[in-house]
């Protein structure tokens, strides 16, 4: 779990250097463009790895949670009561990719738990490289 800590790490310096250091709301879009170039991938090869549905939801969830993000912030109206409906639909959508997560701990518990197994020994290079997400598929062929 070393790595998903660095991860961690990684994507708070990532937001803060985007929110804070560079120019608004260009800023954030970059930011907002890091990480959805990360989670596209991420959704894809979760599916075709692990075929797990819940959590796929979940991160698509996410995937359109930043969108509208992007959205209201070149708008220049997110968080603030002139964008109440989006504000409301990302939050709506942050708790289903929450909800996405928690699901698939409970429904698919056995492969949850070999994924969770699999994370310990991952490190933030593997997560980078989205070597994190184990084959759990079985009859697979595991390029």
């Amino acid at each position: 779990m070393k790595g998903a800590f660095a991860f961690g790490i990684l994507m708070a310096a990532g937001t803060y250097f985007c929110r804070q250091v560079l120019p608004q709301p260009s800023g954030t879009l970059i930011g907002i463009v890091f990480v959805a170039a990360f989670l596209l991938p991420g959704i894809a090869v979760t599916w075709i790895r692990t075929r797990l549905p819940f959590v796929t939801a979940g991160m698509l969830a996410a995937l359109v949670a930043l969108g509208l993000i992007a959205w209201a912030e070149w708008q220049g109206t997110f968080l603030t009561s002139g964008a109440l409906g989006v504000n409301v639909a990302v939050v709506v959508l942050l708790v289903l990719s929450y909800l996405g997560f928690f699901l698939e701990s409970k429904v698919h518990a056995s492969e949850w738990q070999r994924w969770r197994q699999h994370m310990d020994n991952a490190s933030l290079l593997d997560i980078l490289r989205l070597r994190h997400i184990p084959w759990l598929r079985s009859g697979v062929d595991q390029r």
